[in-house]
């Protein structure tokens, strides 16, 4: 080992720190401390000195001289394997957390954001400890959640689980709607699993153990999924995009793909689609679950009325489209069959509740009540003739609601055991789909709802023996509030 030799070390060194690009350089001084390398070359450097006296002044000392050598050569080398050790670990610390906000936001700048993502995963459970409020709002900066969502890394998702991060986090409410709408965008996240898995949509989809535990801690944990208030930027984010009307004219076409059962659909990306899945799997496992109070439940159900409502506004009923005659069903157009799919959540939402009350678990009626209510609202909207729809999903819409109320009635009538349970269900169903017809169908809407009932099938048992007592109790038996409209 020479000085020469040294100083090439030297400048390959700095060679490499210039040709970095300011965040990696910003990254190499947030870890390796500048004190380790030039004090570590600066000895290395007085030890050849030395030894360059020795020769000159002909001191003869074999020892000291090859100890001299040796630690000259080998200092270099330690300082290199200690600088890339430190730099491969990334650990922050308080101390580093000032240098950490700059080398974040020298990210932004440059728009490179390989290195984030590194020192990022290497330290999440550094953070609540380590980061002050501004440097963990940073880290949701939306660039931020793109570039770790890009690298499948779901960190964002996670730190929002994690409650003494939240206690430093300055806005809860702003890094959860900005981590949600990321996840709804994105080609894959857990977000777009959890919505697909159940439904259908992908046949490719899939989901590790990690990813299902994410999911199960956030989208399907009713605790977390209120207090963090998640379906807000679901709602709004779905609502967005459909009245800034760029959707109207695929989604008012007919589209076999949308709907499909097999293969890759066209929904399996639609952010519309996904939205009104995750908030209804949300709501079904809040319900499963017995957690959550009927405010959360009322929240919930009025979520998918908003999205229903947005959709509603901007269908468009087209005979020829509607009522062709190649077999699309009665809602040919992905906007017709995203209504249909958020009036059968709210169905099979309430069988959930009408299962686990059946085998014991008995949920109260109430924290179902809203549900039903609003999934009136949604039916009674189609009562209106507004050339929104076709008529053959107006009625079917309208009937399997009606359905619902006298299976109900039929099966309390039946029932031998817990007779009192089955009747505060059916009057639960009842009293909320009273309370919408009376309240806010006009007349036209009420009369509409009387001849839908007069045409349903009478050789079922539950519609033949009930359907007097479901008029009387909407009041369109004729002696009500049917008569008073007319």
């Amino acid at each position: 080992m020479t000085l020469g030799s040294l100083l090439t070390i030297i400048g390959v060194i700095l060679a490499i720190y210039a040709l970095a690009k300011p965040p990696q350089r910003k990254s190499i001084r947030l870890f390796v401390p500048l004190w380790v390398v030039v004090g570590g070359l600066s000895i290395s450097g007085v030890l050849l000195i030395v030894l360059e006296v020795f020769a000159q002044w002909d001191i003869r000392s074999p020892g000291w001289s090859f100890g001299f050598g040796i630690a000259a050569f080998l200092l270099p080398i330690m300082v290199t394997l200690c600088a890339v050790v430190r730099w491969h670990r990334a650990r922050l610390t308080n101390k580093s957390e000032p240098m950490f906000k700059a080398f974040l936001l020298s990210c932004l700048r440059d728009g490179e954001y390989d290195e984030s993502v590194r020192i990022l995963t290497r330290n999440r459970d550094q953070f609540a400890r380590v980061l002050t409020e501004d440097t963990a709002d940073l880290i949701f900066d939306p660039k931020f959640i793109h570039a770790l969502v890009s690298a499948r890394t779901w960190l964002h998702l996670e730190l929002l689980t994690d409650e003494t991060f939240l206690q430093v986090l300055p806005n809860v409410q702003r890094a959860v709607d900005r981590t949600i709408r990321e996840f709804l965008a994105a080609d894959y996240s857990p977000l777009r699993a959890a919505a697909l898995l159940e439904e259908g949509g992908d046949e490719t989809i899939g989901c590790t153990d990690e990813e299902m535990a994410v999911i199960d801690r956030t989208l399907l944990n009713p605790a977390w999924y209120h207090r963090c208030r998640a379906g807000y930027p679901l709602v709004i984010a779905a609502c967005e995009r459909i009245d800034s009307g760029e959707l109207d004219d695929a989604y008012n076409r007919p589209d076999a793909r949308f709907g499909a059962l097999q293969g890759i659909t066209s929904r399996s990306k639609c952010p519309v689609f996904l939205a009104e899945k995750t908030i209804a799997h949300a709501l079904k496992a809040a319900i499963k679950q017995n957690s959550g109070t009927t405010r959360d439940t009322h929240s919930d159900a009025a979520d998918l009325w908003d999205i229903f409502k947005t959709v509603y506004k901007h269908s468009v009923y087209r005979p020829e489209t509607w009522d062709e005659p190649f077999g699309f069903g009665d809602y040919p157009t992905p906007f017709g069959f995203l209504l249909a799919e958020i009036l059968s959540d709210y169905y099979f939402i309430g069988e959930e509740a009408l299962r686990k009350s059946t085998f014991g678990a008995r949920p109260p009626p109430e924290i179902l009540a809203h549900v039903i209510r609003i999934w009136a609202c949604c039916v009674v909207r189609f009562t209106k003739d507004e050339g929104h729809v076709s008529p053959q999903l107006r009625r079917s819409a309208v009937v399997r609601l009606l359905e619902k109320v006298l299976e109900m009635k039929q099966a309390e009538v039946h029932v031998t055991d817990d007779r009192g349970n089955r009747a505060s269900w059916t009057r639960a169903y009842v009293d909320a789909v009273k309370g919408v017809v009376t309240s806010t169908c006009s007349s036209d809407q009420r009369q509409y709802v009387r001849e839908v009932i007069d045409g349903m099938d009478v050789a079922k048992d539950h519609i033949s023996q009930n359907r007097d007592w479901l008029l009387q109790e909407l009041g369109l038996d004729g002696s009500g509030g049917a008569a008073r409209a007319r």
